[in-house]
Order: structure tokens, then C-alpha cells, then sequence
């Protein structure tokens, strides 16, 4: 029976059996048939709650740096801070770089501007830097 609906049950002596309930008789053979009973459904909603990443370690923003961390891969100097922007070149591990000013933030990322040893101009990724003493 549906929820809101309402039973309706025959007077006696009508409808499927026509005897009164009181006459009826159950077969232990018969087939019983149970229908679900919709359980009542309880809305979660979940709440994410704040959580601090850590700040990276900045690299100095003077002095001179080595590209690492890349495995191998090496990393694109970009024309501005960020992923979106032009390719100016890309290096190799162990490539020393000169640091200029301050890093920016980016697509999740401190950008450190740097001097190839070309004199050319890009940002790097500051993960990608090691510093040198």
C-alpha cells in the first residue's frame, strides 16, 4: 500500500475470499509473498571543512640557483608567472639560473623571475630551484 493512499476493505461476503476474516484458513504451503517497505531516506550532506596547505619554502630571490627536482624531465622558463603562458626555453638539471626579485604566486605555484646564463629573461616554477650557498 502506497503512503497517502487508503485501504479499502470489501464488507464481508465480498471481494476475493467472500467469508469473513474470521473464517479464513492459512495453508503453511501457500506461497507468501512480502513486499519492501520504503525505508526513510536521510539526506547527508557533507561540509568540507578548511584545511591549511603548507606553505612551499620560497627560494632566495637574489643570488643564484640550480635546476632540480625535475627527474630528468628539466623545466620551461616562461615568459610570465603561470602555466598559460609562452615557453621561452626549457632547461636541464643542474642549469644555473640568477634570481631576480620576488616570487610571484601562480596555477598553484611560487614563480621566481630568472637570468639564463644567456641573459635571456623567463620564470621558473621555485620548486624547481635549488639554491646556491
Amino acid at each position: 500500500m502506497m503512503a497517502g493512499s487508503q485501504a479499502h476493505t470489501p464488507p464481508a461476503g465480498q471481494g476475493r475470499n467472500k467469508k469473513p476474516a474470521s473464517q479464513l484458513s492459512f495453508d503453511p504451503r501457500s506461497k507468501v509473498r512480502l513486499l519492501p517497505t520504503p525505508s526513510p531516506v536521510t539526506e547527508l550532506v557533507l561540509t568540507p571543512s578548511p584545511v591549511s596547505s603548507p606553505t612551499p619554502e620560497a627560494a632566495p630571490s637574489s643570488g643564484f640557483a640550480r635546476i632540480g627536482n625535475t627527474n630528468t624531465f628539466g623545466v620551461y622558463v616562461r615568459s610570465e608567472p603561470g602555466l598559460k603562458f609562452e615557453i621561452v626555453t626549457q632547461l636541464s638539471d643542474g642549469n644555473r639560473v640568477e634570481l631576480m626579485g620576488e616570487a610571484q604566486l601562480a596555477d598553484g605555484f611560487n614563480w621566481q623571475q630568472v637570468r639564463l646564463e644567456d641573459g635571456r629573461v623567463g620564470w621558473v616554477a621555485d620548486n624547481f630551484l635549488i639554491p646556491e650557498p
